[in-house]
């Protein structure tokens, strides 16, 4: 489960950077709002990303919100939009954008393992 906080009850495996991606050659057209391709509402990587764009006054426009990841780097990839990813799961079709003055920083995100009160699988012991 990711989140944007620690859940007490489970185990925290990682808490990577959250890092906006794009395609190699994407260029935000400076007077247009900015293309965004996101999961839909209820998505914590979402409220992330839409809040601190608001934070920056930075108008937007969503291109595409789907629960598919798939959808959305295909989106991104194709240079229609840019999207929000952890650190290590940017896929190398992508660029990250590291310009603080293009885009706000967005924090980390709480990656979890959330156990169940039933007895353990072998393969969720083998992850613990």
């Amino acid at each position: 489960m990711t989140t944007l906080e620690e859940i007490p009850s489970a185990i925290l495996l990682d808490r990577p950077r959250l890092l906006w991606a794009a395609a190699p050659e994407f260029a935000a057209d400076g007077g247009a709002p900015l293309p965004v391709a996101l999961s839909p509402d209820g998505c914590q990587l979402r409220t992330a990303a839409l809040e601190a764009l608001q934070r920056q006054g930075i108008s937007y426009r969503e291109m595409l919100a789907s629960p598919s990841g798939t959808l959305i780097e295909s989106t991104v990839a194709a240079g229609l939009a840019v999207t929000i990813m952890a650190e290590g799961v940017v896929p190398t079709k992508l660029r990250v954008i590291r310009r603080p003055a293009l885009l706000p920083p967005l924090g980390t995100v709480c990656v979890h393992l959330v156990q169940s009160a039933a007895p353990q699988s072998e393969a969720v012991r083998a992850v613990k």
